[in-house]
């Protein structure tokens, strides 16, 4: 399959979802409120479209909205996940990053030999 050629692909990066977390006062006091948390952006390589499709409309319907799409043979992440597509993570010397995240995933569809992941674009403010 041609999408799947390493000439077509493109660098982007995942956080996985790691649940939600308590928020700390200046204390160290929980303060009852909670954030979600997710791991250290990791880089990968897949083909990534310019936009939304007819092939990968058949793949997931009709009736759902998404983006982008991502095709690749294995994927790491899950639909929980958060990802930089468009906008490439400041990676601190920790591995973390603050930098917002601009795509989440909508849903993998999975084959025999590949996968397609339909991808949206969102807005997050840095707060």
């Amino acid at each position: 399959m041609k999408r799947l050629l390493k000439r077509n692909k493109r660098d982007f990066w995942y956080r996985n979802y790691l649940g939600n977390e308590p928020i700390r006062n200046e204390n160290n006091l929980e303060t009852g409120e909670h954030r979600i948390a997710y791991s250290d952006p990791v880089r990968i390589k897949a083909n990534i479209s310019a936009a939304k499709g007819e092939a990968e409309a058949e793949v997931f319907g009709s009736e759902l909205q998404y983006d982008k799409s991502i095709t690749l043979t294995n994927v790491p992440f899950t639909e929980n996940c958060v990802l930089y597509v468009d906008r490439m993570p400041v990676i601190e010397d920790d591995g973390s990053t603050k930098t917002p995240f601009d795509y989440t995933v909508t849903l993998i569809g999975k084959t025999l030999n590949y996968a397609i992941v339909a991808i949206t674009k969102v807005e997050v403010s840095k707060g």
